[in-house]
């Protein structure tokens, strides 16, 4: 073969070279002629013909579109942590920038697996399986974001993402291969479980008001990562307007417990002055740390139960204070008032029911439980005790009076009296409405005197003699007058007289000094006492100290003698009887 083609070259160069001399020529000269020599099977070199030097071949290629890449890796914002996580339900942010080639804009999607489609025409990529978030279109190389909204619990405690750039290339879209970031900001996010509130409880119970209740919640957590979730307690007292973010509406918050356990969170709440006895409800609500309200259990209600307390009551007066002065018997009976402005319930002034009050003189057997007696010793009754000034509910305090007649003859105490050593006193008890469950009682500190009061009644209206001749006396006849006590101290009497006179008018007289007295029946010519105008004469009549309203009296017994020559006619006088305090005798006391 090579011989073959070294003979036709032979032959064929002298027409080859001519042609190409003719076109150099045709062309001007325009261009060079190179002539390149091969070797051909290593046997010599040959020169090419013109023409044969190159040749071309026409280039095509179909240019796909290629997808964007990320210039600025995905990232959580903010960051989730081990402790710092997404709430189940809450939100979390995700930012990526992307970079395409050809300009196209982009969105930024975050899946739930290594999958993302583009789809056309004109429309949004989507995820493999589950889609997260969607950004809105951006600008190649400028930052896309997106919010994954009402996070949904995965069922662990982190939850893996997969970021994709995807452009908008109409007619050849494509997706980026996935990024999940790094660091802290990088997949998975943490979730965070919402608590549950178990039981709800007062594990100190029954206490008085303004005394500390103590509520517990019995609660559960699954969270784990990053440490236990530490738990708060809102004890309210109702359920409307509670807030995970705000707590109980407003003003109604018992009290607000925390705990490092998420098994059991108490508080502590003390009621307010006054307060009602009986159970109160209230209402629990639990949240996390991270601010997740319970998925289950908030507002449970339980009770507390307040006790009923004992009324208190103190700074109880007596006649207000002051010494009591009485009238005498058969005038109108003193009312005297034992009183306080100072009774308190803590459960509130309108739990007070009623009011009993003892007015008692210091000496009286068993003080203030002494048996009712008007000499030392006054038992009032609840129906003349009345509870006033309160002013609600929302009052602790009260004012009681309790008021009672007193005899005429109730034992005095002041210095004229045998018992002056005493005072009197009063007591007053309050209950409250349960059952009389509560009283309190309280005794005047400082006593206040029963003044001694000295006064007798003659209960004849004369003294008549009768008929006696002149110059003669009445003997052992005599006349009488009774002597009643009055007061409430034992006495005795001054007399005295006038002269009497005839008609009441004229000169003749009947001189005072003609009459005689004596506490005993007596005969005018061996006895009596001469009755004076100008020296009263004290009569000892021993009348004792009424201990009842039964008239205590002793008579004093007169006498006359008519002188010679005294004109037969009608006289008339008037004797004074005045009472004197027995201060010693007949006092019918018993200390």
């Amino acid at each position: 073969m090579g011989k073959i083609l070294k003979r036709k070259i032979k032959h064929t160069l002298p027409i080859i070279v001519i042609f190409c001399l003719l076109n150099i020529l045709t062309l001007g000269f325009s261009f060079n002629l190179n002539l390149n020599f091969v070797k051909v099977q290593e046997r010599g070199l040959v020169k090419m013909a013109i023409g044969a030097q190159a040749d071309t071949a026409t280039t095509s290629v179909i240019v796909k579109n290629a997808p964007p890449a990320f210039s600025v890796s995905p990232t959580e914002v903010p960051t989730s942590t081990s402790t710092t996580p997404v709430n189940v339900g809450g939100s979390i942010g995700f930012q990526a920038t992307g970079l395409d080639g050809e300009g196209d804009d982009y969105w930024l999607i975050i899946c739930s697996t290594n999958s993302a489609t583009s789809t056309q025409p004109g429309g949004l990529p989507t995820c493999g399986v589950t889609e997260f978030c969607l950004s809105n279109k951006a600008s190649s190389s400028v930052s896309a974001s997106c919010t994954y909204n009402n996070v949904t619990d995965p069922g662990a405690e982190t939850q893996a993402w997969y970021a994709f750039v995807c452009d908008d290339h109409y007619g050849d879209p494509h997706c980026s291969l996935s990024g999940q970031g790094s660091g802290d900001g990088g997949s998975p996010f943490y979730v965070n479980h919402a608590p549950r509130l178990v039981h709800l409880y007062t594990s100190v119970d029954n206490q008085d008001p303004g005394v500390n209740f103590t509520f517990t919640a019995s609660t559960s957590d699954s969270d784990v990562l990053g440490g236990t979730d530490h738990m708060n307690l809102y004890v309210c007292a109702t359920t409307t307007g509670w807030t995970a973010g705000g707590g109980c509406g407003v003003g109604s918050t018992l009290c607000v417990g925390s705990s490092t356990l998420n098994t059991s969170i108490s508080c502590t709440y003390a009621t307010g002055i006054p307060r009602m006895h009986g159970a109160y409800t209230y209402y629990g609500f639990v949240k996390d740390w991270h601010g997740l309200a319970a998925s289950q259990g908030n507002g449970t209600s339980s009770t507390y139960n307040v006790n009923n307390v004992a009324p208190t009551i103190s700074n109880v007066t007596l006649n207000q204070g002051n010494n009591i002065t009485l009238n005498i018997k058969n005038a109108p009976a003193v009312l005297v008032k034992a009183s306080s402005t100072s009774v308190t319930d803590n459960n509130g002034c309108t739990d007070l029911s009623s009011a009993t009050s003892t007015i008692y003189i210091e000496s009286a057997t068993s003080g203030a439980n002494c048996a009712a007696d008007d000499s030392y010793c006054y038992q009032i009754g609840t129906s003349y005790c009345s509870i006033s000034k309160c002013s609600g509910p929302t009052s602790a305090t009260a004012a009681v009076t309790c008021s009672t007649s007193m005899a005429f003859y109730a034992m005095p105490t002041d210095a004229s009296s045998i018992a002056s050593t005493s005072s009197w006193y009063a007591k007053i008890k309050v209950a409250d409405a349960p059952g009389l469950k509560g009283e309190a009682s309280y005794t005047v500190l400082n006593g206040v005197e029963v003044v001694s009061a000295s006064a007798l009644e003659v209960s004849e209206l004369d003294i008549p003699y009768g008929t006696v001749q002149a110059g003669t006396n009445t003997g052992a006849t005599n006349a009488l007058t009774t002597i009643i006590n009055f007061g409430n101290t034992p006495i005795d009497t001054e007399v005295s007289g006038t002269d009497m006179s005839k008609n009441s008018i004229g000169p003749e007289i009947i001189g005072i000094e003609n009459q005689k007295h004596l506490k005993t029946a007596f005969n005018f010519n061996a006895e009596g006492t001469v009755t004076s105008s100008s020296t009263p004469d004290t009569v000892q009549t021993d009348v004792s100290r009424p201990t009842s309203a039964v008239d205590v009296s002793n008579p004093i017994y007169w006498g006359i003698a008519v002188p010679f020559g005294t004109p037969s006619a009608n006289f008339y006088g008037q004797n004074l009887f005045t009472v004197v305090l027995d201060k010693y005798d007949n006092w019918q006391y018993t200390p």
